[in-house]
């Protein structure tokens, strides 16, 4: 794995309101993995892979992600773009928020979960 750090800074959002803030970017080999936190480092919120054929964004929908106490969505906005998110279980309301204050649909995964 190669990282680099970076500073770059955009605005995104529905009124241009909302800073991303870039701080590094990451080159993984195949089959290297990283996984990010939240507020302590017990508390692992995702994972991702990468594979010879491309990526595993998700640790296993039904199981790992249920257990992580996370939802899969995916968003919808007015140009018709699509975007899979992961939103944490006591966080729904904020994200009902901001997909509200960015005009955005949402589609839970919820009914293919037992499906897998």
């Amino acid at each position: 794995m190669r990282i680099k750090t970076t500073k770059k800074k955009w605005k995104v959002g529905v009124n241009n309101n909302i800073f991303i803030n870039e701080i590094c970017s990451l080159k993984l080999k195949n089959n290297e993995q990283i996984s990010f936190y939240s507020n302590s480092i017990k508390e692992r919120d995702n994972e991702i892979c990468k594979k010879n054929w491309g990526y595993y964004l998700t640790p296993s929908l039904n199981r790992r992600l249920f257990k992580y106490k996370h939802k899969v969505f995916i968003l919808k906005n007015l140009n018709k773009d699509y975007f899979l998110v992961i939103v944490k279980e006591d966080k729904l309301l904020k994200f009902k928020e901001y997909c509200a204050n960015e005009k955005l649909k949402f589609f839970s995964l919820k009914k293919y979960y037992d499906k897998l």
